[in-house]
């Protein structure tokens, strides 16, 4: 069995794949759980050839087995036909978590027997709904203008939100925490979400920070293509043709 998690929204994808992992653990040993990392290459070979193995093999903790993967954009086309038998197994289940749609060689995630789901960065109403709901889990309250507040500093930045909601339930003033925003936290913004959600996190930052600071650690955490396209940007400004505050906010317009 195959179960695909992907969207932008990582922390809700995060979630649910605790959740997935924690109700088999309920069930099964802990030692027939296995992670793997399709974009590592380990001394001993590649990470599809460990999940092959573990796939194949027989465990003596069990038949039933479950392996977390990531890094399916850096899988090749063999990795394809590999998925396809595996979703038929029902002593293996794979869980897949990745940040956007599969590439058109493994398309096949988003039907059955494959169980998908997407976790797309979170509209305002909805912003709302989850937002109460990690209060209620944290048991604090505040009045629906700081809530607004939360929603307008960090857009769908779900991340940015609970973090800052940790911190109010372990005796922060609402007032401090949600009215600035952290810097890395706006840094991620920028990189996704929604296009309101990425103008005004650029906006806050531009105001408030160097904007040589904000293109370099971007830059820094960007995955592979965006540093390609991060790396172009650095020779338009080096060369004079552009200032950062110019290819920041193409990077956001076009994102």
């Amino acid at each position: 069995m195959i179960i695909y998690l992907y969207g932008q929204d990582s922390y809700r994808r995060q979630e649910k794949l605790k959740s997935i992992v924690a109700e088999y653990q309920k069930k099964h040993s802990a030692l027939t759980i296995d992670h793997f990392d399709l974009a590592a290459r380990s001394e001993n070979g590649r990470e599809f050839e460990r999940l092959k193995d573990f796939s194949g093999g027989q465990s003596l903790f069990g038949e039933t087995r479950l392996g977390v993967v990531h890094g399916l954009e850096d899988a090749e086309k063999e990795f394809a036909d590999f998925l396809k038998l595996a979703a038929e197994k029902k002593s293996i289940t794979l869980v897949i978590a990745a940040d956007e749609k599969p590439k058109k060689e493994f398309d096949f995630l988003l039907k059955k027997p494959v169980q998908s789901q997407e976790f797309p960065p979170l509209k305002t109403a909805e912003l709302t709904i989850f937002i109460k709901k990690e209060m209620e889990k944290r048991s604090i309250k505040f009045s629906s203008s700081h809530l607004s507040s939360l929603i307008s500093i960090y857009g769908g930045d779900t991340w940015g939100i609970v973090t800052e909601l940790d911190k109010i339930a372990l005796g922060g003033k609402i007032e401090a925490e949600v009215l600035v925003p952290q810097f890395f936290s706006l840094i991620q913004r920028i990189k996704s979400g929604t296009l309101a959600s990425r103008i005004s996190a650029l906006a806050y930052l531009l105001e408030n920070e160097e904007p040589a600071a904000v293109f370099n650690v971007t830059a820094s955490i960007a995955d592979p293509e965006l540093k390609v396209k991060m790396a172009d940007y650095d020779v338009a400004v080096k060369s004079g043709k552009l200032e950062y505050e110019e290819v920041l906010t193409d990077l956001v317009l076009s994102n």
